[in-house]
């Protein structure tokens, strides 16, 4: 099928009069997939003639439409992964913060850190962030986890609960249209909503997501090679009381751009937790071992926490 459609482009003093404007085709999400092909260059067109003179219209960054929800956001057609998204204000402005919970090729769990960079910012409904994966040579306590940047990701939001998310990993492009993982009709708990982690030990965490009378939790952190791994509260999401044990499961799922089948999860662990009215937290207890294809053994106790941007 074919579409017609205009696209609005914003050009920065930068450009010089004369000078050439490339728009390149990424890729077209749609609700069943993500198309990248045909690639290559669809646009070029020049910012006025030689010689003549430029003048500023617009003389600041516009402010964002409206502020996406946040918590937990997952493509509902392709289920068994998906992210935490978290605003905050960066050096440039409004940035992202970001767990991606997915998976290697082989289904094997992985995760990677998106966040903003440098003069990128949540700018005209769209940012882009820098695509990190983290590694542990050692141990948590001693050792501070190393991380190489292997791409990046780009969301475009259509509105405060949908957004087409684009990436580029180690060279390969792909996307996929994803929505706010709505767990209640009631609105996000903003105070406990974030990512939890523990300062002396920087490079793992927890993300919780708060909604009425309904609660989403993942955790991610490493597995017995330093490689990342992760896993989520398996519970029917009824709000987790402060005492007794959460059961922990992770997950083989699909990778970025891959076809789609079931996850599999691989129960495996418990947490317990103290998490108090204005988002301070301890990690009682948490005891993760799974031998096999996914190998993790992780205990933690007696662990505060604190959220990374707390309310």
């Amino acid at each position: 099928a074919s579409i017609t459609f205009d696209v609005i482009t914003q050009i920065t003093p930068a450009f010089d009069c004369g000078s050439s404007v490339v728009v390149d085709y990424l890729g077209a999400g749609h609700a069943g997939g993500f198309s990248n092909t045909p690639r290559g260059r669809a646009v070029t067109f020049q910012v006025g003639p030689g010689g003549c003179d430029s003048t500023v219209q617009c003389p600041g960054p516009l402010a964002p439409e409206f502020l996406p929800q946040r918590g937990f956001w997952y493509n509902a057609l392709r289920p068994g992964n998906g992210l935490d998204v978290h605003f905050a204000p960066f050096e440039a402005g409004l940035g992202i913060y970001s767990a991606w919970y997915t998976a290697r090729s082989n289904h094997l769990p992985i995760w990677y850190y998106l966040q903003t960079l440098g003069g990128d910012q949540l700018l005209n409904d769209q940012v882009r962030t820098a695509l990190l994966k983290f590694t542990l040579n050692g141990d948590i306590v001693s050792t501070a986890p190393t991380f190489e940047v292997i791409g990046s990701a780009k969301f475009s939001f259509i509105g405060q609960s949908r957004a087409l998310m684009t990436w580029r990993i180690n060279g390969s492009t792909g996307g996929e249209i994803i929505e706010f993982f709505d767990l209640d009709a009631g609105p996000v708990d903003d105070t406990l909503t974030d990512q939890y982690y523990n300062p002396a030990e920087s490079g793992w965490g927890i993300g919780l997501h708060r909604q009425g009378d309904q609660e989403f939790s993942a955790i991610y952190f490493y597995d017995v090679n330093g490689e990342p791994s992760w896993t989520v509260v398996v519970s029917d999401g009824a709000v987790l009381a402060n005492d007794g044990d959460a059961a922990l499961g992770s997950f083989k799922a699909h990778c970025p751009g891959c076809v789609w089948t079931p996850a599999q999860i691989l129960l495996g662990g418990t947490m317990s937790r103290t998490l108090n009215p204005d988002g301070t937290s301890v990690l009682d207890a948490m005891d993760v071992l799974i031998e096999g294809e996914v190998n993790i053994d992780w205990e933690r106790t007696n662990l505060p926490l604190i959220q990374i941007l707390p309310e």
